[in-house]
């Protein structure tokens, strides 16, 4: 609601929040355009990078270059199969909230680079920069995932309003300001304050202005000034920021050079919104995954792809050893290695792979890989021994299991018993909630009937 009477009331600045905002062509670029296709570019740079095991390496720009780029077509392009990008599209549309969520900070010019500000700027990014990389620090889960995103989006608000709100573009720069995200790169002067950055434009109507020429400066840095709480007037000789909802653009110097939108009612520079749209996207790309400096380098692959929700899931056996297994442990080994090879095989292929074997009173040792081959060997080296009693430590195997598993993993139990343990079930329930799993259990029979089971394998929905 507070989004829609900012756009109502005609005060966004910079990139317009989206196609809702109104007074826009629908080919202009606005916030969540430029966040969307900037976290799509890097994610499909880092796919092209990364393919699936088994698969053949991607050339570069494979993926990055689809046109159109969208979600559905790189996901289905990289796993050549219709896999849903459902999860990696809320992950992005949390980047595009914390953006536009800004636009309520219409008071604090540092979110726009307005009045020459830079190193308020900068520094604003460092801090949303520093924001999110704490909520990514150890093991990670959900809510520090949002708050992370949430931030990311922010500091990507400030990065793109420097190509919308700046002499960027028309210093016939073709590639984005670097310093911006990596403090070890060059730093490009800023005009100072005596130094006149505009001549007035050309009054075309009321609301109109031609300014095509107006900027002076080409070698340093200026911004258009705007009024707000921190920087409230323009000063002489100074660039205003310009449009019809800027209430000092009819004042010396008149006009101004913002590129947020095509409108030139909206843009005194809007011929050069497509260029400074572009660079804003590039810097989005950097953001995530810039040498040295991107997120990326940052947090490394796996903390990367649960921030894109790209981690994917575990195939997990918890596999009941005892005595009284000795009967069926054979087609128990079956009956996984048959499901390790049908995941494994499948375009959505798991992370990784788990066995938690389980006796009594032992649980483990637990095995964890990435190779198909690997967790094969260990199934099949599976022996059922010991255990006094009918009723397992299963409850004590599946908790584990759930604890060493990704997130939505696929989880498979087989026991030909009741659980000792009961008492843990609610615990086990509350993992099986928190990590959206699913748990399969596949009884053999029951231990206390010396009468063998049937040759196959039924499921029982436990939870």
């Amino acid at each position: 609601m507070l989004l829609s009477l900012l756009l109502y009331a005609g005060i966004v600045s910079g990139f317009r929040p989206n196609h809702e905002s109104g007074e826009i062509s629908s080919s202009d670029f606005t916030d969540t355009d430029i966040t969307e296709l900037g976290a799509l570019r890097a994610v499909a740079w880092y796919l092209e990078r990364n393919p699936l095991p088994g698969r053949p390496a991607l050339t570069p720009g494979e993926l990055e270059n689809m046109n159109p780029l969208n979600a559905t077509g790189l996901f289905k392009a990289y796993y050549k199969a219709d896999v849903s990008p459902s999860r990696f599209l809320k992950a992005i549309q949390e980047i595009v909230t914390g953006n536009n969520l800004v636009e309520s900070s219409k008071g604090n010019s540092d979110y726009y680079f307005y009045c020459e500000q830079f190193s308020k700027s900068i520094n604003l990014i460092r801090i949303l920069d520093d924001s999110m990389l704490s909520g990514l620090k150890g093991e990670v889960n959900p809510t520090a995932l949002e708050a992370a995103r949430l931030s990311a989006g922010r500091a990507l608000h400030v990065v793109q309003k420097f190509y919308s709100n700046t002499n960027w573009v028309e210093m016939e720069k073709t590639s984005p300001y670097e310093y911006l995200l990596n403090q070890s790169s060059p730093v490009i002067p800023t005009a100072p304050v005596s130094k006149r950055t505009c001549d007035n434009c050309k009054r075309i109507s009321r609301t109109l202005f031609q300014c095509e020429d107006n900027l002076l400066v080409k070698d340093m840095l200026t911004s258009g000034y705007k009024a707000s709480l921190s920087c409230k007037k323009k000063l002489p000789g100074k660039c205003g920021h310009g449009g019809k909802y800027d209430v000092t653009q009819t004042f010396p110097i008149t006009g101004g050079i913002n590129k947020e939108t095509s409108n030139p009612e909206l843009s005194p520079h809007y011929r050069l919104h497509q260029r400074a749209a572009e660079l804003a996207i590039e810097a989005t790309k950097s953001f995530f995954v810039g040498d040295g400096f991107g997120l990326l380098s940052k947090v490394g692959d796996i903390t990367f792809k649960k921030f894109f929700n790209l981690d994917g899931y575990s195939l997990t056996f918890v596999v009941d050893t005892t005595g009284s297994m000795s009967d069926d442990i054979s087609q128990v080994k079956t009956k996984c290695i048959e499901l390790l090879r049908t995941y494994s095989g499948s375009p959505d292929a798991p992370f990784n792979y788990i066995l938690v074997p389980f006796n009594d009173p032992e649980v483990g040792p637990i095995i964890k890989t990435q190779s198909v081959d690997e967790l094969e060997s260990a199934i099949s080296r599976l022996t059922a021994t010991g255990g006094g009693d009918c009723p397992e430590m299963s409850m004590t195997g599946l908790k584990l299991a759930l604890q060493q598993s990704m997130p939505r993993s696929k989880i498979f139990v087989f026991t030909d018993a009741g659980a000792k343990d009961e008492s843990l079930k609610g615990e086990v329930q509350i993992l099986i909630d928190s990590s959206k799993s699913i748990v399969n259990y596949l009884l053999t029979g029951y231990c206390a009937s010396r009468k063998r089971r049937s040759k196959s394998i039924p499921v029982k929905k436990i939870f």
